[in-house]
């Protein structure tokens, strides 16, 4: 394996080969996504995951158009439905195989590698008009080139359906609650809330999180050093002296969690966030602005998030960047990021337009 200083030297030398430059961004990146793929005019919503040799970019394939992107120029056939759709690479990221979809009339795919079973399992939202909303899961033995039959799992969540994600699912590591499989999402409304979910069967069934987050939504949940979840909400104007994350901690795998809290550092306008752990280390990103989706910076904590004192900058001040998705990568020394960002003003407008991916040292 070539050092990472080395690796980063000649992977400079590379990039105009393989990489779309921006005016905003800092992180040089590959686009994965982009409007009119598949017939699709949007595709957003990034979860990104990596097994083995191989890193998987999944998505809403959208056959409408807003929710920040707005493509100028394109003709498709409008329709009310989404699929959940992916890409694969196996070159870390420099190139991505063709669009798949993965579940017809589905949405907010929220995947997780269960490492016991060998198997991808994702949680998501049905976008049939019999089933709107319902939350279901699917399996897939063959990184997502084929998966199982939809099962609605709505039957588990008291209070829900719940929203999976939008993101990832984490598997457990340390004891007691090794293997156990873990979810976190929201259910919308007059007023949201988030939840968390779990599994120690692989799926076969579900328990809900004693604990309900009011007035929060989009989530994402890690497993720290120590064995405590933490979960980062998107804070839809719970707590207004603090446009930043709301954050709360679990002692007991996920079962309950302690009052929600605010974390000045992570400011944020109306947005979900990334939150991923990798060994003794945390790393979030999100667009570190409260003035709008913009200024994307990527966090990392070494001490199970009561600080953040190393960042590292995605775009500049002014450029747009909106969901995305961290990820540990198959190269050591390297994390992914799945990104949504805007394009050509001439093709798209929106700060959600594309979705492209970057490479970042997990030392900065």
């Amino acid at each position: 394996q070539i050092p990472y200083g080395m690796a980063s030297r000649t992977y400079n030398l590379l990039v105009l080969l393989w990489i779309t430059a921006s005016a905003h961004a800092t992180l040089p990146f590959v686009q994965v996504f982009t409007p009119g793929e598949g017939g699709y005019p949007c595709i957003r919503i990034p979860s990104l995951l990596a097994v083995k040799n191989t890193l998987l970019a999944f998505a809403e394939c959208r056959n409408w158009t807003g929710d920040g992107c707005e493509p100028v120029g394109l003709s498709f056939t409008r329709s009310p439905n989404k699929d959940i759709c992916l890409k694969k690479s196996t070159d870390m990221g420099r190139t991505w195989g063709p669009l798949l979809i993965a579940m017809r009339d589905a949405a907010q795919p929220t995947v997780v590698w269960d490492a016991l079973r060998s198997r991808l399992v994702m949680n998501f939202n049905n976008a049939t008009i019999a089933e709107i909303g319902d939350s279901f899961q699917t399996f897939s033995s063959d990184l997502g080139d084929t998966w199982s039959p939809r099962q609605n799992i709505t039957q588990y969540e008291p209070r829900g359906p719940y929203n999976a994600g939008p993101g990832v699912g984490i598997q457990l590591l340390q004891a007691p609650y090794a293997g156990r499989l873990v979810f976190v999402g929201w259910h919308g409304g007059s007023i949201s809330y988030s939840r968390v979910w779990y599994s120690d069967n692989g799926g076969a069934s579900y328990t809900a999180s004693e604990t309900v987050f009011e007035r929060v939504n989009e989530a994402q949940i890690a497993e720290l050093a120590d064995g405590r979840l933490l979960v980062t909400m998107r804070n839809d104007h719970l707590n207004l002296t603090c446009p930043c994350q709301a954050m709360s901690i679990s002692s007991d795998g996920g079962r309950s969690f302690g009052p929600i809290y605010f974390d000045p550092t992570l400011i944020s306008p109306v947005c979900m966030a990334s939150l991923v752990s990798v060994k003794d280390q945390l790393y979030f990103s999100n667009p570190a602005s409260t003035k709008g989706r913009v200024h994307g910076v990527v966090r990392r904590s070494p001490d199970g998030g009561r600080t953040w004192p190393h960042s590292l900058e995605v775009t500049d001040a002014t450029g747009p960047f909106a969901y995305s998705c961290i990820s540990a990568t198959p190269t050591a020394g390297t994390m992914g990021l799945l990104w949504e960002t805007d394009m050509d003003a001439r093709k798209c407008i929106g700060p959600s337009c594309r979705t492209v991916f970057s490479t970042f040292p997990t030392a900065f």
